[in-house]
């Protein structure tokens, strides 16, 4: 609900020691916790914040409105409506999103949103490449396009191997130096079916990263976090390479699960936000026919989602 906070932590120092290099940093930084309440509205339960390249700005979205907080300031800026799934721009200029089937742009500094394409896109996700292209998904059965910021003709990146069972590509992010696009294949709507895969962009060879992992996302300190078994996971991974070295690690914080993916946001300096385990929202499962009549199911009120009926 409305109050349920916004969390933020420095996971920076938790991925570092972790990672059981041979000598701890001489002064490792503290790790700092702040809650962020929402302004007005509950916060959307689906992945629905981001940080500025940077790490200094929080682009969140509530039930309501588009919100952008400077992390050095208590202050939070309104920058319109409600959408989903906010992005930065490379040069953190501009946040993107998505909002009535399309996809916008509006200055980190206020003003009009602007289509980017008429076309219709509903995501899930984005990402805004150092080439100035927007790397997503058209909806939630496609694979990844790519499409010029300032608007033009989308291009296909990825395609599902339909030999395989995949149904979709989400949650895209493209890799320091570009060369790269990281995201969530699903091949059904289990949380083991979700799958971190990684793409190179110049030959479209195509690598596994993690079964039954979702909303993979690179961090400097040399790792990819993603959502794996309720749980946030990083493991190490070489950017030069594109390939993981090491083994999986756990980190401790209790994140929200989601039906569309975890609501979570990583910065460049490895800070955390995200919606914390113990606002997960309780759920009945009913019947609803087509008069609105409702029926219960003898199932007891828990976190539910994703509910489909078999053949």
């Amino acid at each position: 609900g409305a109050g349920a906070g916004l969390l933020i932590a420095a996971i920076g120092a938790a991925v570092g020691a972790l990672a059981l290099k041979p000598l701890p940093p001489p002064n490792p930084a503290p790790v700092v916790r702040m809650a962020i309440s929402s302004p007005a509205g509950a916060f959307s339960v689906s992945p629905s914040m981001a940080f500025s390249p940077d790490g200094t700005q929080l682009a969140f979205i509530t039930r309501s409105q588009l919100y952008l907080r400077n992390l050095n300031s208590l202050d939070v800026k309104v920058l319109g409506p409600a959408g989903n799934y906010p992005f930065f721009s490379s040069d953190g200029k501009w946040i993107g999103f998505f909002l009535d089937g399309r996809m916008k742009k509006i200055p980190v500094t206020g003003g009009v949103s602007q289509n980017i394409s008429d076309i219709s896109i509903t995501g899930p996700g984005a990402s805004w490449g150092p080439d100035d292209m927007i790397y997503y998904p058209v909806s939630g059965i496609s694979g990844l396009s790519k499409i010029p910021a300032s608007g033009g003709t989308p291009q296909p990146v990825t395609t599902l191997e339909r030999d395989k069972g995949e149904i979709s590509h989400r949650w895209p992010q493209i890799l320091p130096g570009g060369k790269a696009v990281l995201f969530t294949a699903w091949t059904g709507p289990g949380a083991d079916e979700r799958h971190t895969h990684l793409q190179v962009l110049e030959t479209g060879e195509r690598r596994v990263i993690a079964q039954g992992a979702e909303m993979g996302r690179y961090v400097p300190s040399g790792h990819i976090v993603y959502f794996q078994s309720g749980k946030l996971t990083a493991i190490p991974f070489d950017l030069a390479s594109l390939k993981t070295t090491g083994s999986p690690m756990p980190l401790p914080e209790a994140v929200r699960k989601g039906s569309e993916g975890p609501p979570f946001a990583l910065s460049v300096d490895g800070a955390l936000a995200y919606l914390p385990r113990n606002s997960d929202p309780v759920f009945q499962v009913v019947w609803v026919d087509q008069k609105g009549r409702i029926e219960n199911f003898s199932l007891p009120p828990r976190t539910y989602d994703n509910a489909v009926l078999s053949p």
